[in-house]
This record gives structure tokens, C-alpha cells and sequence, in this order.
């Protein structure tokens, strides 16, 4: 058949996905899944056709990452940054009995600036009067290695002297070792659609002309909002992990051929 003969042609199913989640995960958790199309077009001119092939696997998260500051005001700035040194220190004496390893423990920024008292101009703006002192804000990220220890070890820190939590996220580790499976298995549902399509028009897979691999991360987890704790505020940080989605998309174009 000549390809000026050929016509778009568009196929699309669901087919269910083939293992349960490994071993670590949940008993609960949705099965594997993998989902296909295809449409038959040119590419070069020449018969060919595209398997877009979609596989996806949830997994329980098995870290965390809580981002938190320590800020601290003073008249004076060796007073303020005095004071933060402090209250840094306690916090990092607070993760390190709770098992945190100091290489789990990473200054994200630390800064020093003035602190202005606010004035009200023409048309209710805001402008910086007299300055009133200085402030200090130091950020951590700290990685927990159990995240259902998370919830507890922020409110351990918050009354060490942590008094801005800007996030916790939670992610898995073996995402890329995920990811590698679910490559294989998008392929091979690819591979066995296209032959199925191949057979059902009455034609042969040639050459494979392009694989096209796309993986993306669908986090289902808690990210916190940002707050501010006062120490009373501490004695309960509820977290929930939630479950994240890792799929993988791949497209792959194969020639067509006569039988």
C-alpha cells in the first residue's frame, strides 16, 4: 500500500496493570497501572505508527524534609544574631538527641537585616520610618528518616526555639529505582499494543523510529503551610503522609511494513 493510501487512524484503550505494589507498600494502595494509545500517521512520509503507553505505581513516602527558621530581634545586631546562635544551637541539640544526624542538617539561608518601625503615608501606604533594630533569620531543612516521627520532632523543635515553620514535605527514596520499573513496563505495554494494532490493519512493525520517555511525580502528600509558633503552640503538629504518584508516559513510533 502506497502511503499517500494511508489515513489517520485513531485507537485508544485502558488495559489494566500487571503486579500489585511491591512488598513496602501499603496493602491497600490501587493496583499498577498502565494505559496505551495509538494513531497510525507518516513520519518521513513513510507509513508509521505511535504507541503512547502510560505506567504509574503509588508508593508511601518514606522521608521528610521540614524547612523551618529560627528569627530572633534585638536593638542591636550583635544582640540579635547573639540571640539566634542561641536558639540555633539549642535546635540542632534538639535533632541530634532525637537521632538527627548532622549531616541531615543543612542552613538553607542566614541573614541579618534592620528592622524599620511602619508608617503610614498618603493613601493608606506603608513606608519605613525610624529604624528599631535589627532582626536575624536563620533556615534550616531538615531531612527525617522516619517520616511518621515528623509531626513530633517539629513540635520538639518549635519549643527548642524554632519559631517560623515554612513547610514539610514528604518524598520517596527510591523513586528513581520506581521510576526504572515503570519504564520497562510503559514499553512493554507499548510493544504489545502496537503489535496487536499492527495485526488487527493488516500490517507489520518495521523499524522502531522514536521512543519518546517522560516521567513526572504526582505528590499526593501534606505540604504544611507557612506559620509562626509561639512555644505554646508546639504541642501538636497532626501530619498526615498521604501516598505520592510516580508515572512514567513514553511514546514509540514504529514503520509500517506489508505483511
Amino acid at each position: 500500500m502506497k502511503p499517500a493510501n494511508w489515513r489517520l487512524l485513531f485507537l485508544g484503550f485502558v488495559c489494566a496493570a500487571w503486579p500489585m505494589p511491591s512488598a513496602g507498600l501499603a496493602a491497600d494502595l490501587p493496583m499498577n497501572r498502565a494505559e496505551a494509545m495509538a494513531y497510525v500517521t507518516g513520519v518521513d512520509n513513510a507509513p508509521s505508527m505511535t504507541v503512547q503507553a502510560q505506567a504509574r505505581e503509588d508508593a508511601v513516602p518514606d522521608f521528610a524534609v521540614i524547612r523551618l527558621m529560627i528569627r530572633t530581634e534585638a536593638q542591636d545586631s550583635d544582640q540579635a544574631t547573639d540571640d539566634n546562635a542561641r536558639a540555633t544551637k539549642a535546635v540542632f541539640d534538639q535533632a541530634a538527641s532525637a537521632g538527627i544526624a548532622s549531616s541531615d542538617i543543612k542552613t538553607e539561608d542566614l541573614t541579618l537585616r534592620p528592622v524599620f518601625e511602619e508608617e503610614k503615608a498618603g493613601a493608606g501606604n506603608v513606608v519605613h520610618g525610624k529604624q528599631k533594630g535589627y532582626r536575624t533569620d536563620h533556615v534550616l531543612k531538615i531531612a527525617v528518616r522516619d517520616p511518621a516521627r515528623a509531626g513530633a520532632l517539629a513540635s520538639a523543635l518549635i519549643r527548642a526555639g524554632a519559631n517560623n515553620v515554612l513547610g514539610v514535605t514528604f518524598g520517596v527514596e527510591k523513586r528513581e529505582e520506581i521510576t526504572v520499573r515503570l519504564r520497562a513496563r510503559a514499553l512493554e505495554a507499548a510493544q504489545r499494543q502496537a503489535k496487536i494494532y499492527a495485526d488487527a490493519a493488516g500490517v507489520r512493525l518495521g523499524r522502531v523510529l522514536r521512543v519518546m520517555p517522560q516521567t513526572e511525580i504526582l505528590p499526593l502528600a501534606l505540604r504544611a503551610d507557612y506559620r509562626v509558633f509561639g512555644k505554646d503552640d508546639a504541642s501538636a503538629v497532626p501530619l498526615k503522609l498521604g501516598i505520592q504518584t510516580i508515572e512514567v508516559n513514553v511514546g514509540m513510533t514504529w514503520e509500517l511494513l506489508p505483511k
